[in-house]
């Protein structure tokens, strides 16, 4: 799903291209993803939903950091 988000950011329209990146449930929903996406994916979305997927992105890096250090902290223990 992530690959599709972050090709709707750059503008990626192409309908068939999003649904060849999905394996999932969406691959089999391309007449709803024709209506839906031209719709949907405005400046101010692609705004907003790259501002969610960079901060999804830091939360993992930090969630990665704490990991480490708690199994740093449980080697020395």
């Amino acid at each position: 799903m992530a690959k599709i988000l972050e090709a709707m950011i750059a503008k990626e329209d192409d309908l068939q291209v999003l649904a060849e990146m999905e394996r999932g449930r969406l691959r089999g929903k391309r007449r709803e993803l024709a209506e839906v996406v031209p719709r949907l994916m405005r400046d101010h979305r692609r705004f907003v939903l790259r501002q969610h997927l960079d901060l999804i992105d830091e939360l993992s890096r930090q969630i990665e950091k704490m990991g480490v250090q708690v199994q740093v902290k449980d080697e020395a223990a």
